[in-house]
This record gives C-alpha cells, structure tokens and sequence, in this order.
C-alpha cells in the first residue's frame, strides 16, 4: 500500500530495515526538509522541556514546548500506483512547476539513504 511516513532518521540504521531494503521487499523515497523539523510538547509533560543549564526554551500558550529529539524526514512509496523510479522521474519533470516548486525549496527528494544531504544527519 502507498505510504507517507514521518520517522527518525534512525530507522535507516536499524538492521530490521536494512534487511527489507536490501530483499527488496520496501524500496522507499525519502523526503528530507532542508531544515530540521521542530515538534511541539505540551506544557508539563516533559519537565517544560528545560535541561539542566538551559536558560532558553521556545514556549507557546497554545502548542507548549518546542523540541527536536530527532532528525526526522519522510519515507515514501506510493507503490502499487506507482513504483520509486517514476515518482522520481515525475519529480524531476515538474520539479519547477508550480505544483512542486515550493515543495523542492523546502525538500530533497532522494532515492537512498546515501543521497540524503549529509546535514541532516546530526
């Protein structure tokens, strides 16, 4: 089934998904920000989200704590529709268009884990 996942940079590391890569049994895209993803935590969950010496803590009345556990970006397959090398070739057609240029000036569209842009991962 098509997929749009927003996980930890991580996953990538981990052998469970290594192996279904390398067998062949999920081929994702990956949808990286060109800047790092912000979460929000609600007020008192997370001791406010201060670590010890923290003197700065971005903090809204309405969202809560600002934070960023983890480089985190998306994983994409819109497999049986469509399969990885046409979602790319289509990108790359329309990449400028209007449709998707404001996403390509906020995100790299890579085919593996070896393209994602090195400063993602911290």
């Amino acid at each position: 089934n098509p997929y749009f996942l927003l996980l930890p940079e991580f996953i990538t590391r981990k052998n469970y998904f290594r192996d279904a890569v390398s067998c062949g049994a999920i081929k994702p895209l990956f949808l990286c920000p060109k800047q790092r993803y912000h979460f929000w935590s609600p007020i008192g969950l997370r001791d406010d989200g201060v670590k010890v010496g923290k003197t700065k803590t971005h903090k809204n009345l309405g969202l809560g704590v600002r934070n960023s556990p983890f480089v985190a970006f998306w994983y994409v397959s819109l497999a049986p529709l469509m399969d990885a090398e046409s979602v790319l070739e289509l990108c790359s057609r329309q990449k400028h268009g209007p449709e998707l240029s404001q996403v390509f000036e906020r995100c790299v569209l890579c085919e593996s884990t070896e393209s994602l842009p090195k400063e993602v991962k911290f």
